[in-house]
């Protein structure tokens, strides 16, 4: 092999080395996969009452106080109820 070959090899190999370095720092910190599972504390809720929701005032993963406003039901659904049951 001849010198200029060589610097070639040498040049290919040191970019994909810098390549590989760059790859491994931008994406340091990120998990990825395509069936995820969550090892932490979740707590389930289930609604007490249904109905249509109005209002939200959380976002998702938010936390939050015991006895927090979560959401708004809207109060016709249950006025129409009462009016049923009345009648």
């Amino acid at each position: 092999m001849n010198r200029s070959r060589i610097a070639v090899l040498v040049g290919v190999v040191l970019v994909i080395g810098a390549v590989a370095v760059g790859w491994s720092l931008w994406t340091a910190g990120q998990e990825a996969t395509d069936d995820a599972q969550v090892d932490a504390h979740v707590t389930p809720m289930a609604a007490r009452v249904g109905g249509t929701i109005l209002k939200a005032h959380v976002s998702d993963n938010q936390v939050v106080e015991a006895g927090a406003l979560l959401v708004e039901i809207d109060p016709r659904d249950h006025a129409v109820a009462l009016e049923r049951s009345r009648a």
